[in-house]
């Protein structure tokens, strides 16, 4: 379990070496400073002594102290600093895909997530609480526009659309409808839909294999109500991007 603390933007974390010898290497990306095979990790830093960094945005901190060939167990450290979560949304919901002839239709299940902003989002220590199982990875940057597709089956999915998905969860979507809950890395809710496959939300996902999209793009529509969603245009959905079916596709705010 990662340790986690809270602080603000400019937070300043030292790190020291309990020992009288040896060195740091710290990661800031989530990676371990320790490459498989125990050499040292390119990306990793080295001080000999303590040393303090400057934290501006939640960011995984792994670190371990090498005294020659021999390294330290792994130490971590989860800083959250407060954002504004308000612009990223889930703007595709394919809860019931059409079987093919080899495999079931559960197994192309995927959403979609955009950032409606215009700052870039760290998705760093997200998770879903709730419809199904996914924690963001440390590092995840998400790009004001830019969208983010996580799967049910990685391989599957790009057996269907012809490119890898950004993630891929754990259980399935309900195919009657459930509520789905993102969860900033202190575990309050930051976004949360209640889809269903009853008026007046659209009925054709729930048998023709088109995927769930908003009514509009962009705009900041109440997505609990069914009236604010459309089916997408085209069978399977329309991964990764606007949805030709939802109006402003493809304008910036």
């Amino acid at each position: 379990i990662v340790r986690k603390i809270s602080g603000s933007s400019g937070y300043q974390l030292t790190i020291t070496n309990p020992n009288t010898s040896g060195s740091i290497f710290y990661t800031t990306d989530g990676n371990d400073p320790r490459s498989p095979g125990g050499t040292e990790n390119p990306a990793a830093t080295s001080s000999d002594g303590s040393v303090t960094i400057t934290i501006n945005t939640t960011t995984l901190v792994n670190a371990r102290i090498r005294n020659e060939s021999e390294w330290s167990a792994l130490r971590d450290l989860l800083i959250v600093i407060p954002q504004n979560y308000s612009s990223l949304k889930i703007t595709e919901i394919h809860y019931k895909p059409i079987d093919d002839a080899k495999n079931s239709g559960s197994l192309y299940e995927f959403l979609e997530l955009k950032n409606t902003g215009e700052a870039a989002l760290n998705l760093t220590g997200l998770s879903f609480g709730s419809g199904i199982s996914f924690t963001f990875d440390a590092g995840t940057i998400l790009e004001p526009g830019k969208f983010f597709v996580i799967a049910s089956s990685r391989a599957n999915f790009i057996s269907r659309y012809g490119f890898n998905p950004d993630g891929e969860y754990r259980d399935q979507l309900s195919n009657s409808g459930e509520k789905l809950e993102i969860l900033d890395p202190s575990g309050a809710v930051i976004y949360s839909v209640t889809y269903k496959d009853v008026a007046p939300w659209p009925n054709e996902p729930d048998k023709t294999g088109r995927s769930l999209v908003p009514a509009h793009a962009n705009a900041s529509l109440d997505h609990n109500d069914g009236k604010n969603w459309v089916a997408s245009k085209a069978v399977h959905g329309s991964p990764g991007r606007d949805d030709p079916n939802s109006e402003g596709a493809g304008v910036k705010n």
